[in-house]
């Protein structure tokens, strides 16, 4: 919407960009994946990197579809523990990959789904300032919280419900849907 969320605790995301041939693994993940360096070091640069996205917003809901539900096989592979390949490891006073992945396992999934987005809201519009984008952020903090995530956990409980309904286990509900990582 041609606005820079500076607010709400998007500004700033360190994203590892670029890395020399074989020096780095990826997660094996459907969402939220990370790449992690196996050797050498990284550089921040002093600038910001700018996502000027264009699309409109019935291209954000697609995509934000498609994306709830990959991050609804996510969370159940945290709720069961299933089977997938970590590097990024879970500390509270690590890294910023390695804090939100602590925080959405140890903090935000144990919170009852219907509360969830409510309180996801609330942290990231009021706590983290998100009010101060204007309007624009609004919808984007509205759009991400309340939308986006209630998207997850109404994607993660029908695929819990087709497990119980066929009697099979989560895991095989979640191969059977062959959703392909992009």
């Amino acid at each position: 919407m041609g606005k820079w969320i500076k607010h709400g605790g998007i500004y700033p995301t360190l994203i590892l960009r670029v890395w020399r041939n074989k020096k780095a693994i990826c997660e094996e993940r459907w969402m939220d994946e990370h790449m992690m360096i196996l050797e050498g070091e990284t550089i921040t640069f002093n600038y910001d990197f700018v996502d000027d996205n264009s699309k409109d917003m019935s291209f954000w809901i697609n995509k934000h579809n498609n994306y709830a539900s990959r991050e609804a096989f996510e969370q159940l592979n945290d709720k069961y523990e299933l089977n997938e390949l970590n590097v990024v490891a879970l500390k509270l006073f690590g890294s910023q990959e390695e804090r939100k992945k602590y925080i959405k396992k140890n903090i935000y999934n144990r919170v009852p789904a219907p509360f969830r987005s409510l309180f996801y809201f609330l942290y990231r519009y009021i706590l983290k300032l998100g009010f101060l984008d204007g309007f624009k952020g609004w919808v984007y903090h509205f759009m991400e919280s309340f939308w986006y995530r209630f998207l997850v956990d109404i994607k993660s409980y029908e695929i819990e419900r087709e497990a119980i309904r066929n009697k099979i286990s989560v895991r095989s509900v979640i191969k059977s849907k062959r959703l392909n990582k992009v």
